[in-house]
């Protein structure tokens, strides 16, 4: 007869290791990759005991280019951004000058990075030290708008 019939189970191929594996795997393989925060924290610690500062001040374009690099390793899609990071006093010598003489704003330039259009930065606590009333954590993630006086100029640094 012409008659249709689903192949028995012995005909069925099975299914090939690779197969089996991702099948298996799949999970494990999306749920294993360490979140954005882990990878940046541990990287800060290596880098700050590598370059012996606790700030990393002046180093923030290697840092994030490393930085970058290791998300990458992880699967994200990051990206170097070049901006400006507004300071509240660009001189941390209050007795200096007088106060209220440096009302205006002052940004000077800074590299992060960048993930899912949201900032990932190992080293915005170097400005500590210029800012009123405010101290930048050792790792800083999330949006703009969270962060107003990130400003970025050049998006996929090298």
């Amino acid at each position: 007869t012409n008659e249709v019939r689903p192949p028995d189970k012995e005909e069925t191929p099975p299914d090939s290791a690779l197969d089996i594996f991702a099948k298996q795997n799949w999970f494990h393989k999306t749920s294993a990759r360490p979140s954005i925060l882990s990878i940046a924290t541990k990287l800060r610690k290596r880098l700050v005991l590598e370059y012996g500062s606790d700030s990393l001040q002046a180093l923030c374009l290697d840092c994030s280019r490393r930085l970058r690099d290791e998300l990458i390793k992880a699967g994200y899609r990051a990206i170097v951004v070049q901006g400006g990071f507004e300071v509240d006093d660009p001189y941390s010598d209050e007795d200096a000058f007088d106060e209220g003489e440096y009302e205006e704003r002052y940004d000077p330039m800074h590299y992060w990075v960048e993930v899912d259009g949201n900032i990932v930065d190992i080293s915005a606590d170097q400005f500590n030290d210029h800012l009123d009333g405010e101290e930048m954590p050792p790792v800083i993630m999330g949006a703009y708008s969270e962060y107003p006086r990130y400003t970025p100029l050049r998006r996929d640094f090298k």
